[in-house]
């Protein structure tokens, strides 16, 4: 009777799977129910075995899973759900199980080192908070101190991945812009950029997302990449229709995209997108048909959230709108400019058809530039935008221009070889920079764009293919932004034969490139 009693007792409290199979069960059968008739209730990573809670990974009773024993006399342990000889994937030994002594709170940087009620191993020691600016985070591996400023995995909050292609800077996940090539972002539908200067088709923001626009039946779409242009989403509508578009992205880590577009009925509209080009709003008439086509002249520029939109009114005159604070809900007509929510001003623009509007971000003067019979119109804004000063009439002689600025310097380009450089502090004068090459006469020749540091990006549609200049333009210090002449220490061809080049630069030493080929839309990008 002694005896029956023992083996009894064996059946229902052994922790191997001999005694078990012994008994009449099955080695890694689990209920969780206890010999009173309740049952135990285990937190992952946790389960129940035989009424109390195990850690299948690290148990050496219940290895891998409830029943599951590793064998003493061989001297395994059980490493990471496995009965094993040694331990693995960075845990120690501590008696028969093995642990992460980095993350586990009953072996925090050593065996046994329990850590108290209310604090969480992280790098080996026991903490109630990270220290200075770093954050606690669970993943995978368990929690640890991280800093969300600069941790892919945990970029800005805890569990925040960076996608491929991308880092964390600064809490937010800036992509990589490295040397792309040619990338179909039209997809299956027959688009086109031209003409790219007359209406700027690309933009980058601060993320680096980069934004490719083109018009597409009338209409205007725009494919985005958050992953520096490996590859482009399907193309969104923007639902403005017309046979000219540009678009134009706001500062901050919250920017927004705004798009136009003009018809040749002369009607003018503008929408916006919050949301990185996923949706946009509903459009907005900045200008019903009027005489004259806006299908020429078409330019947008920012300064903080002041947005400025110029087109044409035909031969010899321009308005421009200026948008103050952004789109808002309705359009208050010819108000003051400083209201509240959605403004609008027009201005003539010295009697003058621009072929750009340029915003120097240092001070926020607003210049209209312009060419014709030989001579460029450059005029400028000191009140934003609301009047301009008489005209300054630099030696021009290039066609079909476009223009950019950067630190007191304008840089234009046309349908010669020049790169035309006139400072904004004796704007009726100018220098030029040979070398450009020839273009291949299609619509959209030249396009051009400028980084920070006043470094020149210059795509042409050649015979030969898209070519981009880089130039180092060198500014004199002692001569409040002169320029000193530069050359082109860059110049790379693509091997495509098209044309609406347009092209700008978003960060130091790297540029987003779009283009038509054959009624396909193309976007490469330019590392430096």
């Amino acid at each position: 009777m002694k005896l029956r009693n023992i083996l009894i007792a064996l059946c229902f409290a052994s922790a191997t799977a001999a005694v078990a199979e012994a008994c009449g069960g099955s080695a890694g059968t689990n209920d969780g129910g206890l010999m009173d008739g309740t049952t135990t209730t285990c937190t992952a990573p946790l389960v129940q075995c035989g009424g109390t809670c195990s850690d299948p990974k690290s148990d050496p009773n219940n290895c891998g899973g409830c029943g599951t024993v590793c064998s003493a006399s061989m001297a395994q342990v059980c490493s990471q759900g496995a009965c094993a000889l040694a331990c693995g994937g960075g845990t120690t030994m501590c008696g028969m199980s093995c642990f992460d002594t980095m993350t586990d709170p009953n072996n925090c940087g050593s065996c046994g080192n329990k850590c108290g009620t209310g604090q969480t191993c992280a790098g080996s020691m026991c903490v109630s908070s990270c220290p200075g600016s770093q954050t606690l985070c669970t993943g995978d591996a368990g929690p640890e101190c991280v800093n969300t400023a600069t941790d892919s995995a945990n970029c800005g909050s805890c569990g925040n991945a960076c996608s491929p292609n991308q880092t964390c800077q600064g809490s937010a996940c800036i992509a990589n812009l490295v040397n792309v090539g040619p990338v179909n972002v039209s997809g299956t539908m027959t688009c086109s950029t031209v003409s790219g200067g007359a209406g700027r088709k690309t933009a980058i923001d601060s993320s680096n997302n980069l934004y490719v626009a083109m018009i597409c039946a009338n209409t205007l779409y725009v494919a985005t990449s958050t992953n520096g242009g490996l590859s482009y989403g399907t193309p969104v509508s923007t639902t403005l229709t017309g046979t000219e578009g540009a678009i134009i992205i706001s500062s901050g880590t919250t920017p927004t995209l705004y798009a136009a577009t003009t018809n040749v009925a002369g009607a003018l509209f503008l929408s916006s997108s919050a949301d990185r080009g996923k949706t946009w709003a509903a459009p907005q008439t900045l200008d019903t048909p009027i005489d004259g086509s806006y299908n020429y002249g078409l330019s947008m520029a920012m300064y903080n959230t002041t947005l400025y939109v110029a087109v044409s009114l035909g031969e010899g005159s321009a308005t421009l709108h200026v948008l103050r604070d952004g789109i808002g809900a309705g359009d208050a007509g010819l108000a003051d400019v400083d209201d509240a929510g959605f403004s609008l001003s027009s201005a003539n623009l010295v009697a003058i058809n621009p072929s750009d509007i340029v915003v120097d971000q240092s001070t926020g003067n607003v210049w209209a530039i312009a060419e014709a019979d030989g001579v460029y119109h450059l005029a400028v804004s000191t009140n934003g935008g609301l009047t301009f000063g008489t005209a300054a009439n630099p030696p021009g002689g290039a066609g079909f221009t476009d223009w950019t600025i950067a630190n007191g310097t304008i840089f234009g380009v046309g349908d010669t070889d020049l790169l035309y450089a006139i400072t904004t502090g004796d704007p009726g004068a100018q220098t030029t920079m040979p070398g450009l090459g020839a273009t291949n006469g299609n619509d959209g020749l030249r396009s051009i764009g400028i980084d920070s540091a006043g470094n020149v990006y210059v795509a042409t549609a050649t015979n030969g293919g898209m070519t981009v200049a880089r130039i180092l333009y060198s500014i004199a210090s002692s001569d409040a932004g002169a320029p000193d002449g530069g050359a082109i220490s860059s110049l790379r061809t693509i091997p495509e034969i098209g044309g609406g080049p347009s092209i700008t630069s978003g960060p130091l030493n790297a540029a987003l490139l779009a283009y038509t080929v054959q009624g396909g839309v193309y976007a490469t990008t330019l590392a430096y």
